[in-house]
């Protein structure tokens, strides 16, 4: 990738040089470069022209770049720049630390989402425009200067003076942005600055939500089909849900719109009824349409006899091939590793080690042959690996522990050689998938694709259950996906675990947790069996190394089994104690 890099003056215009080699150091002058940088036949063409003028190449899109810009308002720019961080926040779940945030030095404030939250995009001819549509349609209803969003446009790069002002543009923390007034900002801007992200470049994962408005930008439907006239007039009574399901389907099918913005028209078009059927009802019907399928890819309706009955009863009473493991021994013995077409749900507050948990039962089953597909979309990947390293070489070589890598790295030391060591410990049985937002049809998809490039999936951990997609409320996504991961679990015959946080009310140390799972009360309907994890108190302080657990297997045997574990200082492993603790009358 190259950009046109414009030093001290506006009009010195026409040097190429390569993407990476631009630093975002101190320059009391004016220094820019390309918004979206050039392919290599910009090469050739300044050699002819001497100028980026009547280039005809490809552009690429590192970021995409909110700029919010109010003449003589700058607390109205801040304001807006702070509406737009929290739409893209609640809107799209979308974190603050996923940000880039400066100050001009002048008008107002850039925003910018890396291609770590969308994905990267193939160069291709009509960039800024493209990534023009995607922009306004993720700030709306915040009012964008729209202008910077050209193939050829240059962009002040961090750091650099303002001339007109005498300030600089820099970076700022979203804290910095809330609490400090313009004032304080502009004295933050008097002078270069660095600011130390919270969460790194390298840890921000792909959101399903932006990527998919980002390219839906670059998409020109084939359909050109007309619709009929008076297709959107509000319904008649009796035929108004079905007539908003059909504006739903033609709206997905037929346009580029996200789908909060098709919940928005259907909502009007609700309004203009005079007879209106409630917002969770519209939700269904929008979530309905968007996972649509038609009778080809439904799966046809199936019934069986008694002999079939009884050849899977039969099947049943075999020992099973491919054994799955829940870690902890009391609980194998009640399962004898028939986990297949279960889900089993891991609650507990914050800190009950609910994760580490799943990420020691998938490093279990991998080590038996089997492969996990877990479904990261609350921890940093960095941090995650950190875990699964810990856990796996401890008790026989510390030298591979992830704090003696760092150690050696530290030192100046080659590590490069240590994944010889510890890749083939996961092999491609551990799969990690990244992206947020995630819903039943995409886990499908993704098990669909990696069981025919890399072989069967047996366990799905779902970290967690709370981050995935879809519209409607809490409690609406909650039933949706309860019902749908429990169907997963049955067409791929899987073992499904979702991670479920619960709602405060409950002591930390309290057993049993199911009253309490997050969402909806169909999670414990849907569910086959869950397993509650709660601290354990002593002399007013939390143990942190040690816990309970509580099984319940409600749809099983109805048992229920309740011990406490622990790890040691320096390992993650996750070990059962002998000692079997009964405070419930039907243990």
């Amino acid at each position: 990738m190259y950009v046109e890099e414009v030093s001290h003056e506006v009009t010195s215009r026409g040097k190429i040089v390569e993407a990476g080699s631009v630093k975002p150091i101190a320059r009391d002058y004016e220094y820019y470069i390309s918004l979206f940088p050039y392919d290599k036949t910009i090469l050739d063409h300044i050699k002819l022209h001497g100028t980026v003028k009547g280039h005809e190449g490809k552009h690429f899109c590192s970021y995409i770049l909110f700029d919010i810009d109010r003449e003589d308002d700058l607390e109205g720019a801040r304001k807006d720049a702070l509406n737009l961080v929290s739409h893209l926040q609640s809107e799209y779940g979308l974190s603050p630390d996923d940000l880039w945030i400066w100050f001009s030095g002048a008008k107002g404030f850039h925003i910018a989402i890396t291609s770590n939250t969308y994905g990267q995009l193939d160069a291709c001819m009509g960039m800024g425009e493209a990534i023009k549509r995607a922009a306004i349609e993720l700030a709306s209803p915040v009012t964008l200067d729209v202008k910077i969003y050209e193939d050829k446009r240059i962009i002040r790069v961090e750091n650099s003076m303002n001339k007109k002002t005498g300030l600089y543009k820099v970076a700022l923390t979203h804290d910095e942005l809330i609490i400090n007034s313009i004032e304080d900002i502009k004295e933050l801007a008097r002078n270069p600055r660095t600011v130390e992200h919270k969460k790194p470049f390298r840890d921000i994962r792909i959101n399903d939500l932006i990527a998919r408005v980002v390219k839906s930008s670059f998409i020109q439907k084939e359909d050109s089909t007309p619709i009929e006239t008076g297709f959107f007039l509000p319904g008649e009574k009796g035929n108004r849900n079905n007539k908003l399901f059909a504006q739903a389907c033609i709206l997905f099918s037929k346009t580029d719109l996200h789908e909060k913005s098709i919940r928005e028209l259907l909502k009007s078009i609700n309004m203009a009824s005079g007879d209106l059927i409630a917002d969770h009802e519209i939700n269904t019907i929008v979530n309905s349409a968007r996972t649509r399928r038609t009778k080809a890819e439904d799966a046809p309706i199936k019934v069986v006899d008694f002999s079939v009955m009884w050849t899977s009863f039969v099947d049943s009473l075999k020992d099973e091939d491919n054994k799955l493991s829940m870690l902890f021994p009391g609980i194998d013995r009640i399962f004898k590793g028939k986990l297949r077409s279960r889900v089993g749900v891991i609650l507990g507050y914050g800190g009950a080690k609910k994760s580490l948990y799943a990420q020691n039962i998938c490093y279990k089953n991998i080590m038996a042959g089997n492969r996990c597909l877990y479904s990261n979309m609350e921890m940093g990947l960095s941090d995650l690996t950190s875990r699964f390293i810990d856990i796996a070489v401890y008790g026989f070589n510390k030298a591979l522990a992830s704090q003696h890598i760092e150690n050696e790295y530290r030192a100046g030391r080659d590590i490069s050689g240590t994944v010889m060591k510890l890749g083939p410990m996961f092999s491609d049985k551990l799969l990690v998938s990244e992206n947020s937002n995630m819903t039943c049809d995409k886990y499908d998809e993704l098990i669909t694709s990696l069981t025919n490039d890399r072989g069967r999936i047996d366990v799905l951990i779902v970290d967690g259950m709370s981050m995935m997609g879809g519209t409607g409320t809490e409690v609406e996504r909650a039933n949706e996906h309860s019902k749908q991961l429990k169907e997963l679990a049955k067409k791929w015959n899987i073992l499904v675990l979702p991670i479920v946080h619960v709602s405060r009310g409950d002591d930390l140390t309290t057993r049993d947790l199911t009253r309490r799972a997050r969402g909806s009360e169909k999670i414990v309907d849907n569910a086959d069996f869950f397993i509650t994890f709660s601290q354990i108190k002593e002399a007013n302080d939390y143990l942190p190394r040690q816990g309970f657990y509580h099984l319940w297997d409600k749809r099983g045997t109805g048992m229920r089994v309740e011990k406490s574990w622990h790890f040691e200082d320096e390992s993650l492993s996750m070990t059962e104690d002998t000692e079997t603790f009964k405070t419930y009358n039907d243990f």
